[in-house]
């Protein structure tokens, strides 16, 4: 997996099943839910991410944290093709972050910003590429 993200806690998270446990761990690490975010992306099964917006978004992700060096806990979820993919399985349109009750995911990469509430603001697919929608995110307050 991808190196971590200085001045950040990066939690990965390899399969759906962990990730309840991880999240509660980045929510008590952070010790302020508002310091907290959710990074859906895609894995690298052989190092080149199979989700083009993923692979352009993530050094993107990682430079508006560095900028913003306030101690963030990223919860980085990887999601597997053939988990996510709607064309490889219909099926996967029942798939774990897509039904989740908080996350509802529809696309990769999704960067959420999490609030004492749970889900705030997020940023999807394109957007995460974008600097400007990420300091607003990283700006927000709870």
């Amino acid at each position: 997996q991808p190196a971590a993200m200085p001045l950040s806690k990066i939690i990965d998270v390899d399969a759906p099943d962990e990730f309840e446990s991880k999240l509660a761990e980045g929510l008590a690490l952070a010790g302020d839910p508002t310091k907290c975010l959710v990074l859906l992306t895609s894995d690298a099964p052989d190092g080149v991410k199979w989700c083009e917006d993923c692979a352009e978004a993530d050094p993107v992700i990682e430079d508006a944290l560095k900028a913003h060096a306030c101690g963030w806990v990223v919860v980085r979820a990887f999601c597997k093709r053939s988990d996510w993919s709607l064309k490889v399985d219909p099926a996967n349109a029942n798939g774990f972050y897509r039904k989740h009750d908080q996350l509802k995911a529809t696309n990769l990469p999704t960067l959420y910003r999490w609030t004492s509430q749970g889900v705030g603001n997020k940023l999807v697919e394109a957007d995460c590429s974008k600097s400007s929608h990420l300091q607003l995110l990283l700006d927000d307050e709870d």
